[in-house]
């Protein structure tokens, strides 16, 4: 069974009538800018352990070093989404509207795939019904889980004052100096 469309763990995927709208579509986003991140530090969480990186742009690869001498080599989006706080094992919190159950938190499990996660989740009262492929993510909730678009535009730094389909990082793990 599901609540608010998502669907409870080890239950299945969601189906289009459970929370997904019918009329919503895909979209292509362009990639970022994100070239003024290039020699900033950022942090990213592995385990339950901080690291620290410095951004170096390599052979059209942004190129995370951190202080152990580990390497990650991310594309425009996924440096975008780490600085956002949507990385995986991040936790967020993802606005779902009045109608299915407000704010809820959530641990992001992996970056989305249509072939395993199928449908993404949009909320009955999301207006607008789009999402982006790239920037979704499968997210576990404490009464199921789901995938759901964190894509930057919807990263809201007031709660108080956000619309449905917002969210923001519990920590902040991408944050940079």
């Amino acid at each position: 069974s599901s609540r608010g469309g998502r669907t409870h763990k080890g239950k299945g995927r969601a189906k289009e009538s459970e929370g997904a709208s019918s009329s919503s579509q895909e979209q292509s986003l362009p990639a970022p800018d994100v070239s003024a991140l290039v020699g900033t530090t950022v942090h990213r969480k592995f385990g339950d352990v901080w690291h620290s990186g410095t951004v170096s742009l390599d052979d059209g690869w942004y190129r995370v070093t951190y202080g152990d001498g580990d390497t990650d080599d991310l594309s425009a989006v996924e440096l975008q989404q780490l600085v956002d706080g949507a990385d995986r094992g991040a936790t967020v919190s993802y606005y779902a509207g009045a109608k299915d159950g407000g704010w809820c938190e959530g641990v992001i499990q992996e970056p989305y795939k249509r072939s395993k996660h199928g449908i993404v989740w949009i909320p009955v009262d999301q207006t607008d019904k789009t999402w982006s492929g790239d920037r979704c993510f499968q997210v576990d909730f404490s009464d199921g889980h789901c995938p759901i678009d964190l894509r930057s535009s919807r990263r809201t730094s007031d709660p108080t004052d956000a619309t449905v389909g917002s969210w923001y990082p519990v920590e902040e793990p991408g944050r940079r100096i």
